[in-house]
């Protein structure tokens, strides 16, 4: 079934401000069929793994898979849909959840709560709200691949979150699809849905547990002093690399401090890498590779030994 002239899961998040890829302009622009879909080295990526990522999964909890493709929302009509990634079935064959197959580089750890809940970037909560609305599903299970450890995360079906979120999609599609208006991506939408943590609007006032505040009042001040000796280990750093005048190699009594190279990439704009495929007529994969031509830098570490230091109290103070 063809992606064309529908909003998607996909774009969902984008029309309510929660994709990296994107936003209200972008998801129209796809919609209408003048852009094409967003893809980089990232998402090529994904769609590489993603069938071994299913497979483990599934050999994992011993649950059979199967792959629909894209389905319409049961009725909403043509203009809503979702394309799933598996669907796992019972013995009968009957659709049991759902399960997504993400793919994310060990920077993106911060976006990724604690496995076994719904704490996942924000425009997975949209699409995973698409998808069970169009399947008729109550859950939705996250394969994901983080560097090279592997997490689940699991969604739980919102009434309500999906109520107001097909809403505002069914709003977007009337207001701009059908009439060919294109919207202002600065013209945000009123999405004050918080995605996770779910917050309840509950408030509890701590102030009169004595315990409380002092385990407050001393994590207040170790923020300080850690922040404080940042600084100060910095310039003390940089003070021992200054009088080391480039050598490869300082010592001290307190150990021996190096002057490492290390090799590494430029990290390029996907979005730039499409532009210049296009231009010249290379794949991705070619610009990829002239962009990512390794360079060196020198860096000037600290005595390696230090590192196995257990901590202790060291008195610096002097006697009479």
């Amino acid at each position: 079934m063809r992606r064309r002239g529908r909003v998607t899961a996909t774009r969902a998040a984008m029309i309510v401000g929660e994709s990296e890829f994107g936003g209200k302009l972008r998801a129209y622009r796809e919609i209408i069929g003048v852009e094409r879909e967003h893809r980089n080295v990232s998402t090529e990526f994904g769609t590489f793994a993603e069938p071994f990522i299913a497979r483990r999964y599934s050999r994992v909890h011993g649950v059979r898979l199967r792959k629909p493709g894209t389905i319409l929302h049961p009725t909403e009509g043509a203009w809503l849909a979702a394309s799933l990634d598996y669907v796992v079935v019972t013995p009968e064959l009957a659709w049991d959840y759902l399960l997504e197959v993400k793919t994310a580089d060990e920077s993106q750890t911060d976006h990724w709560g604690l496995p076994g809940t719904s704490q996942v970037p924000g425009g997975y909560i949209v699409q995973a709200a698409i998808e069970c609305a169009c399947a008729n599903l109550g859950s939705l299970v996250w394969a994901v691949m983080i560097g090279r450890s592997f997490y689940e995360y699991r969604y739980e079906r919102d009434a309500r979150f999906e109520a107001d979120l097909v809403g505002l999609l069914r709003e977007f599609h009337e207001c701009h699809v059908v009439p060919r208006i294109a919207p202002d991506d600065d013209d945000r939408m009123l999405w004050t849905v918080t995605i996770w943590p779910r917050d309840d609007g509950s408030t509890i006032d701590l102030r009169e547990d004595g315990e409380v505040e002092r385990a407050a009042r001393r994590l207040r001040e170790i923020t300080r002093l850690t922040k404080s000796l940042e600084r100060e280990g910095k310039a003390l750093k940089a003070q021992v690399a200054e009088k080391a005048q480039g050598a490869a190699q300082a010592i001290t009594t307190e150990g021996e401090f190096r002057h490492k190279t290390k090799r590494v990439g430029s990290r390029p704009d996907p979005a730039a890498i499409e532009r210049l495929a296009r231009t010249f007529g290379a794949t991705d994969a070619d610009i990829h590779a002239c962009y990512t031509a390794p360079s060196e830098t020198r860096e000037f570490s600290v005595p390696y030994a230090w590192r196995n230091d257990k901590e202790e109290v060291t008195d610096h103070g002097t006697s009479d």
